[in-house]
């Protein structure tokens, strides 16, 4: 008699899917703060601070405002601090390679711009800010400081070349007042102080028809720093399939 066995062990298919979630720094901001040393006691008013993008090729800077002009005027009181984010362009998400402060104490105006200006191929540019100031060190809590300065005799429009100034940074007291000739101290290097609307040129840098020949205070602190955007993913499905084959056995025996 015959019998055919047929041992058969079907094929089994395991999937895996595992979620993962990963937290990476997509880029980073720009953050501004502004402190009011002013030793008489004054309120600082800030009018109006402006993230700036100045283009390399045509020379041409586009601004918009960091908060909205609405919440305009800040009142800074004695000893306070006011801080923000100079986020990209709302319309062309450019980064800010440059930042403007527009305020007084109250009475005579003062505009401020900050930039870390480098040299490319021989010609002048300036450096995103967050990304410049990050590979500085300079990110949270860790900030640069650099001087705000006012004049009780005229408006002022000063620069900040950052390269410069944080190259060789100076220490200058709350209300000290430092006399410039053509616009310029060896106590602040990196810094143009002028009484009208201060350019830049790509051979020469920041340049000015009307460098101011006098005094100027310290009455404020400007500080800078990278903040990071965090990034979070998804969950990312990795799938992964094990699979034991059929094994097929045909046994014949005969008895």
């Amino acid at each position: 008699m015959k019998n055919s066995i047929m041992a058969t062990i079907m094929g089994t298919t395991v999937t895996l899917i595992i979620g993962l979630t990963t937290n990476s720094v997509l880029a980073v901001d720009f953050r501004w703060s502004y402190t009011n040393v002013n030793p008489s006691g004054k309120l600082t008013r800030i009018f109006r601070v402006e993230g700036s993008y100045r283009d390399p090729v045509t020379n041409n800077e586009e601004k918009w405002d960091v908060y909205g002009s609405s919440l305009y005027p800040l009142y800074v009181a004695p000893n306070q601090r006011v801080s923000g984010i100079v986020k990209p362009s709302p319309i062309t998400q450019k980064n800010p390679n440059n930042y403007h402060l527009y305020g007084d104490d109250p009475g005579r105006n003062f505009d401020i711009s900050l930039a870390f200006v480098s040299s490319d191929g021989g010609n002048l540019n300036f450096l995103d800010l967050a990304e410049a100031s990050a590979l500085r060190g300079f990110s949270g809590d860790n900030e640069f400081f650099a001087p705000g300065l006012y004049s009780d005799t005229t408006d002022i429009y000063v620069s900040v070349d950052l390269t410069k100034w944080l190259n060789n940074p100076t220490v200058i007291a709350n209300g000290e007042q430092i006399n410039l000739i053509n616009g310029v101290s060896e106590q602040l290097p990196g810094f143009l102080i002028s009484t009208s609307p201060i350019t830049f040129n790509e051979l020469l840098g920041f340049t000015t028809n009307d460098p101011l020949n006098g005094t100027v205070t310290k009455t404020g602190i400007l500080d800078g720093s990278s903040v990071p955007v965090p990034w979070e993913t998804d969950a990312l499905p990795v799938v992964g399939s094990t699979v034991l084959f059929g094994l097929g056995v045909w046994t014949k025996r005969k008895r």
